[in-house]
């Protein structure tokens, strides 16, 4: 795919990555994103969590977020976290990139930020599940295409092990990882985190439907004599 021929070479080098259009488009489509809610930099990090400095710096194009930052930085803009990057791609690509069929637009961190006051704290939480979901995800598309740790690693350009614990752990890693991994896996960045959204929104709904059943289940049992 030459999306992903292109993304190999803006990732070659990491300093070189940090000042690449893509890294320029992100940053204008969060910019874009939080003037559309009437927000300032103090209260974006504020409902972020981060430092006013830090988010400046990612705006001014000077950082190499992590995809846990994506992550926090999406739920505080109301927004998942694959939506920034789809319209970043959109915008490098020059046309409309669209969500898979069946895919499900469900705020996952936001709704959860509106709805109680430790915001941030609940957003770790979300992200933290995220993660894992992400590292799930990850290891079946390499199956699915028949590739080794190894292969992938090659493929990518870095070590193997770095794979391993990515895959293992849901490692924070970079936003240049995530664009060598998916080039790796011949994937857009965003269809890796959609499929990581979708995994993470089937988790959560099987989490409430078990409590649910339990829940039934002590009620019945509480009623015998």
């Amino acid at each position: 795919m030459a999306y992903n021929k292109r993304l190999l070479t803006w990732t070659a080098d990491p300093d070189k990555f940090v000042r690449s259009r893509f890294m320029r488009r992100l940053t204008r489509a969060l910019i874009k994103r939080r003037e559309s809610l009437g927000l300032g930099q103090q209260e974006l990090a504020d409902r972020a969590g981060l430092l006013r400095s830090y988010v400046s710096d990612i705006e001014c194009g000077a950082r190499n977020i992590t995809l846990g930052t994506l992550c926090v930085l999406a739920a505080a803009l109301e927004l998942n976290p694959s939506d920034l990057l789809i319209e970043t791609e959109k915008a490098m690509e020059g046309r409309r990139r669209r969500k898979p069929k069946g895919y499900r637009s469900k705020k996952v961190a936001a709704s959860q930020l509106r709805e109680t006051k430790t915001s941030v704290l609940v957003v770790q939480l979300t992200t933290v599940k995220f993660m894992r979901s992400f590292s799930q995800v990850l290891k079946m598309r390499r199956k699915s295409i028949a590739l080794s740790q190894e292969e992938v690693a090659i493929r990518a350009g870095i070590h193997r092990t770095h794979v391993s614990n990515v895959e293992r752990f849901g490692g924070n890693i970079t936003l240049r990882t995530l664009c060598l991994l998916s080039a790796a896996l011949e994937l857009a960045p965003s269809e890796l985190l959609i499929e990581a959204e979708k995994t993470a929104i089937e988790r959560k709904e099987e989490t409430s439907q078990f409590a649910t059943e339990m829940k039934t289940l002590n009620t019945r049992g509480s009623g015998r004599v």
